[in-house]
């Protein structure tokens, strides 16, 4: 064998060892896309039971909740609670439309969240307090809000909650 033939035979294995390093990179990167979705993933679901644990307590913010829904008018702690817990759900839904935008929701969850921004944006504390916060957020999760009230109301929290009557009715 004669030093061409060798040049050209090692240039041959050099070239299918790039090509099997490349393909093995590749699918340490899709591996690695997949772990990054899953904890995304499991961290919403983790920070949406912490959020649903709020009204666990029947004394805490259910209760609370449940009187805004029925029309009661809040001024101090009560309010200061309803405008915390609403700062505290946009910013989850905040992170959450993030992570959407950064490809590790796809666009099936997002929707889900977008449903429940609806809801959210039907209640009046939640729509008080976006219409006067909303220059806190994000432009592209501002724009998202945008979107979202261009559309009609969905109207699930009459067609879902039934409010029990008040005592003495």
């Amino acid at each position: 064998m004669n030093w061409e033939a060798f040049g050209a035979l090692a240039e041959m294995v050099g070239a299918v060892g790039v090509i099997l390093s490349l393909l093995y990179l590749a699918g340490q990167v899709r591996q690695n896309t997949k772990l990054a979705r899953a904890q995304t993933r499991q961290a919403l679901a983790d920070g949406a039971q912490s959020l649903a644990s709020d009204f666990l307590n029947p004394d805490g913010m259910a209760r609370v909740m449940w009187r805004h829904l029925e029309g009661e008018e809040f001024v101090g702690e009560e309010l200061l609670r309803l405008t915390a817990r609403a700062y505290r759900d946009f910013r989850f839904m905040e992170n959450a439309h993030y992570q959407y935008s950064q490809g590790l929701l796809t666009p099936e969850e997002w929707e889900g969240f977008r449903v429940n921004l609806q809801v959210l944006l039907e209640i009046p504390a939640y729509k008080d307090y976006w219409e006067s916060q909303a220059p806190i957020f994000s432009p592209a999760f501002r724009n998202e809000m945008a979107s979202l009230a261009e559309k009609s109301p969905l109207d699930l929290i009459s067609k879902q909650v039934k409010l029990p009557p008040k005592p003495g009715d």
